[in-house]
């Protein structure tokens, strides 16, 4: 989780980049379908772009979203936001694209009122979890997912007092 109204790191990519929120018109590993669903329940997209080529993307959630990592719904609440399906294209790994992503969505977002951003990561994806710590974010919740043949399962920390939003599995 990352304070909206704290500081924010800055955050240089290795290249020059441009960022939009206006509807992209492709992007790598997403459907169309999937791209229109989702800005149309209102979603954000955040594009980095070079030399007018998109080379990374974020979507944002105001509502609700399902948290595939593990399974379950995220019941986003006022003054939270939820960054998800966050994507760098292969031939720009390493090029700071996705913290800096990340800080331009949470510099948005506080800048509109929002206190607190959100976002998963398996701990296995170290390389996602190295980018968001980059970003400042810190951990708010653990939660482990077990699937056993169909049997799911679910084990978590309680969530920091002041992250309102909360997985459907806690109710």
């Amino acid at each position: 989780m990352l304070a909206l109204d704290s500081r924010i790191p800055k955050v240089t990519p290795k290249i020059a980049l441009k960022m939009d929120t206006g509807e992209p018109s492709e992007l790598q590993h997403v459907r169309r379908d999937l791209l229109k669903r989702r800005l149309r329940r209102g979603d954000t997209v955040f594009t980095a772009y070079t030399q007018a080529h998109p080379v990374g993307y974020l979507f944002a959630a105001r509502e609700s979203a399902w948290v595939g990592e593990i399974d379950t719904r995220l019941r986003i609440q006022s003054g939270d936001i939820y960054f998800y399906d966050a994507f760098t294209y292969p031939a720009y790994r390493g090029m700071r694209i996705y913290p800096w992503l990340l800080t331009c969505a949470a510099r948005y977002y506080g800048e509109q009122g929002y206190k607190t951003a959100l976002i998963f990561t398996t701990s296995e994806n170290r390389s996602s979890a190295r980018a968001i710590r980059n970003a400042g974010f810190s951990c708010y919740q653990r939660i482990r997912f077990y699937d056993l043949w169909g049997l799911k399962m679910w084990h978590y920390t309680s969530r920091k007092n002041h992250v309102k939003s909360y997985c459907a599995i806690e109710n």
